[in-house]
C-alpha cells in the first residue's frame, strides 16, 4: 500500500497491458490518468467496457507499444519478463503487477490498491460497498449449476467463489469422461450458458448446440461471459444480477 501511496500524483499517467488490468484502470481511474489500454478492451466481443476503452489509445501488450503514449506506470496482471521490465525501467516507467485474482477477496484488495494508485477513492468505495452488500445477501443454500461456455465445462476457483455468493454450486468436470458423457450424467438444477462468442464457430461452441445440451433439465440462465474471462471487478455486476433472480 505504501508503495502505491508514494506514487500518487495528479500528473501520473498509467497504461494497462492486458485485458484484466484494463478492467481496473477503466473502472477506477479518471480519464486523464489513462495513457493506453490493451487492444482487447476496445473489442466489444471481449469487454463490456469497450465503448469506454475506445476513448484511449490501444497497445498490443508490449512495453514498446506504449512508449509513444508516455505513461509513468505500466499496470499488468502478468509478468513482463526480465527484458521487457528492463526496457520499461530504462524508459522511466514503473511496472506494477496486480496479484492474480484467485478469489473475490483478492479482487477487492486489488480495487483498494488501484484506488490508492489513481486517487479515485469514491469509485472504489462504491464498488467495495456493493461487494460487502453482496456478501451480506449470500445464503448458505446452494443450487447445483452446470456452466456451459465456449471453453467447455467447469470454472476456475475465483469464479466458483463468485457464483457461491449468488447461491450456485458449479458442477466440476469428472475425470475420464468426455464432454458428451459429462452432459449425459449431469443433473443440474440450473444451467448457466455463457454468451461469450457463442455465435462464432468452434468445436467448443458446437457443444452448446448439441442435442444433449438442449435436453438438459433445470432453469437456464444466460450470462455475459466477457466478465468471467478475468473474474475481476466486472464480475460484481454479473453476480448481483444472478443473486436477484
Amino acid at each position: 500500500m505504501s508503495g502505491f501511496a508514494s506514487l500518487l500524483s495528479a500528473s501520473l499517467r498509467i497504461a494497462s497491458l492486458d485485458l484484466c488490468a484494463d478492467e481496473y484502470l477503466l473502472m477506477f481511474a479518471a480519464p486523464d490518468r489513462v495513457a493506453s489500454v490493451s487492444f482487447l478492451s476496445r473489442d466489444e466481443q471481449e469487454s463490456p467496457l469497450a465503448a469506454k476503452a475506445q476513448s484511449f489509445p490501444a497497445n498490443d501488450g508490449t512495453v514498446e507499444s506504449v512508449i509513444p503514449h508516455r505513461p509513468e506506470i505500466l499496470l499488468t496482471t502478468r509478468s513482463l519478463g526480465g527484458a521487457r521490465a528492463q526496457i520499461a525501467e530504462r524508459m522511466g516507467m514503473r511496472v506494477i503487477s496486480l496479484p492474480y485474482a484467485d478469489s473475490p477477496d483478492t479482487v477487492a484488495e486489488n480495487v483498494r490498491m488501484i484506488a490508492n494508485l489513481t486517487g479515485q477513492q469514491r469509485a472504489a468505495s462504491r464498488w467495495l460497498e456493493r461487494y460487502d452488500r453482496l456478501i451480506g445477501r449470500a445464503t448458505v443454500q446452494r443450487r447445483s449449476a452446470l456452466v456451459l461456455s465456449s471453453g467447455g465445462l467447469g470454472v476456475g476457483p475465483a469464479t466458483e467463489r463468485w457464483l457461491g455468493y449468488a447461491g450456485f454450486d458449479p458442477i466440476a468436470p469428472k475425470a475420464g469422461l468426455s464432454f458428451v458423457e459429462q452432459l449425459a450424467t449431469a443433473r443440474p438444477e440450473t444451467i448457466l450458458v455463457s454468451r461469450y462468442r457463442a455465435d462464432q464457430y468452434s468445436r467448443n461452441t458446437e457443444w452448446l448446440r448439441h442435442p444433449l445440451t438442449r435436453r438438459l433439465g433445470g432453469e437456464r440462465i444466460s450470462v455475459d461471459g466477457r466478465a468471467w474471462t478475468c473474474s475481476g471487478p466486472l464480475m460484481l455486476g454479473e453476480i448481483e444480477r444472478l443473486q436477484r433472480r
